[in-house]
């Protein structure tokens, strides 16, 4: 049996379906009837029965199973006779075909082009509306924040937005999987802003108790400071006796503090009290025996008159007061406890040393005065001489200029001019 159709078609008997393929679509396109309309009609006539030779042997060879009958010799395929008619119809019709396959193709590739956008763009708007949960609360949350057992399957939630599989349901933009997680974590995040609300708030009151105890604590102190330098008691403070339980009632440190200074103003007020005896009045205690002090009157009256002399005499006499301050003195009439003409006489003593040194100070603020004036008078003088002397030059410098064989008592004319 001959194997005139690999001949036809320009290949070997062990040719690929690939090269038989491409052998074909090259004789195919050489002996196109189209591309032969202008040619005369023999050419034209041989070009039609090229192409149904070349279309006969493609449709044996390119069938593996018509081609394994062609190689074993099983059917008897005539060598010269083509009964096959060319039809450029079913050509075209095979190539729109191909064409719509290749659309349909390329349609779904862009499906699923966009359904891929569609999951991006439906994670990053997750991720997005999670950040801002996380963003809009206050106090702001943190990871650390939320509840460790709620928290423990979204650890790295980022990653998982990422990384899950999701769907989109036909008709919709986002995927259950997604919406689901992100209303989860909404919760989470809520529920950690509310935990740190209540966290601040307990700090704050905690914070204010201890204030209020410090300032109580204060207040308890300068009271009862107070009340052992005169010496009362608590029922010695008449309206302001409960004064512990008006402290302790109120909620504000300024309210205690100004509270504390009115029981201060008024213990203030108060005059002080003397301590009481160690050993108070019993019936059964012996009293001691009053002691006879002597009757001063029974002394002659000039005995009497001349003690007081000498007493207030040497009171003054002494110089122990002259170089004594001002708080020295004061204490030293808290000490003597000295009687009234003694202390006449400190006044006095006082009145002369304070006048002195008023005077002292207007004289020395007269000399200060002075010296200022001198020093301005000085300076100015200073300042006028200067000016004098710089003219002068200027003078001089301008006369040369103008006028260089001038004499110097024409310059001196015309300076004094």
């Amino acid at each position: 049996m001959t194997k005139k159709y690999y001949q036809t078609l320009g290949v070997g008997e062990k040719a690929t379906p690939e090269d038989i393929k491409k052998s074909y679509r090259k004789l195919a396109q050489q002996w196109h009837p189209d591309k032969w309309n202008d040619k005369g009609l023999k050419e034209r006539k041989r070009a039609n029965e090229m192409m149904q030779e070349i279309n006969k042997v493609y449709e044996i060879l390119s069938d593996a199973e018509k081609r394994k009958r062609y190689d074993s010799g099983l059917t008897d395929f005539p060598a010269d006779d083509f009964n096959c008619q060319y039809d450029p119809k079913e050509e075209v019709r095979k190539q729109e075909e191909e064409l719509r396959r290749r659309e349909i193709h390329i349609i779904d590739l862009e499906l699923e082009i966009l359904k891929l956008e569609m999951k991006a763009l439906d994670r990053s708007s997750t991720l997005n509306e999670i950040s801002a949960a996380l963003c809009f609360t206050w106090p702001r949350v943190h990871a650390e924040d939320l509840d460790p057992i709620l928290w423990q399957t979204y650890q790295n939630w980022g990653e998982k937005v990422a990384k899950m599989e999701i769907t989109i349901p036909k008709g919709k933009d986002r995927s259950e999987e997604l919406k689901n997680f992100k209303e989860e974590m909404v919760k989470a995040i809520k529920e950690a802003e509310v935990n740190l609300k209540v966290r601040e708030e307990n700090k704050k009151k905690s914070e204010n108790d201890s204030e209020l105890n410090q300032a109580r604590t204060a207040a308890f102190g300068y009271i009862k400071k107070e009340m052992n330098k005169k010496g009362l008691k608590v029922k010695d403070l008449g309206q302001y006796s409960n004064y512990q339980e008006r402290i302790n009632s109120l909620g504000e440190v300024q309210e205690i503090r100004n509270f504390r200074d009115e029981v201060l103003k008024y213990i203030l007020k108060l005059a002080r009290k003397e301590p009481e005896t160690r050993f108070p009045d019993r019936t059964d205690f012996p009293k001691p025996e009053p002691q006879k002090v002597p009757n001063r009157w029974d002394e002659p009256r000039g005995r009497i008159k001349k003690d007081k002399t000498d007493n207030f005499l040497s009171g003054i006499r002494g110089s122990k007061y002259d170089n004594l301050t001002h708080q020295e003195l004061v204490d030293e009439i808290k000490q003597k406890q000295l009687n009234n003409a003694s202390l006449q006489k400190l006044i006095s003593v006082l009145e002369t040393r304070n006048k002195e040194l008023e005077e002292d100070n207007k004289a020395l603020k007269l000399k200060v005065a002075a010296s200022k004036l001198l020093v301005i008078i000085v300076v100015v003088g200073m300042v006028a001489l200067l000016s004098l002397v710089v003219f002068v030059r200027w003078a001089r410098s301008k006369i040369k200029k103008n006028q260089p064989t001038m004499s110097s008592n024409k310059i001196h004319r015309t300076i004094c001019e």
